[in-house]
């Protein structure tokens, strides 16, 4: 089982989750929104490091940050798989962890320059409502 534990209210999540879902190659079993009411009621999820940073859980190991999106991308084709192993080589795990805790910190301001409001479910939510449990 894999999820992704993503901010709702964030354009650029949003952006990278519909990205990573027609891309996959094993798209994740749930998706969760870390701004609802019902997150809190996941005890088992570190609640104040995923109100800072994109989680993915796979078989019970949880990731986050830029290793979160290092794993992600590992599940995706030639490219962006290649780019998940580089994005955690030693050395540039740490840079690219910083680089990534620094968008972090202003993506709310960056998704409304980018994106304008960033407040809608990730479209392949709507298209494959039986395939994933969302929170």
């Amino acid at each position: 089982m894999s999820v992704i534990i993503y901010d709702g209210d964030c354009g650029i999540c949003q952006r990278l989750l519909n990205f990573v879902l027609h891309r996959s190659r094993s798209n994740p079993t749930a998706l969760v929104n870390q701004n609802l009411a019902q997150f809190s009621e996941l005890t088992f999820i570190p609640q104040k490091l995923a109100k800072e940073q994109v989680l993915w859980i796979e078989n019970e190991k949880i990731y986050a940050g830029s290793q979160a999106i290092a794993e992600v991308f590992k599940t995706m084709p030639a490219f962006w798989r290649l780019l998940g192993f580089v994005i955690n080589l030693p050395g540039l795990r740490s840079v690219s962890q910083m680089i990534y805790l620094q968008i972090g910190r202003k993506r709310h301001k960056i998704s409304e320059l980018l994106y304008g409001k960033a407040c809608e479910i990730p479209k392949q939510d709507k298209k494959r409502k039986d395939k994933y449990d969302t929170l």
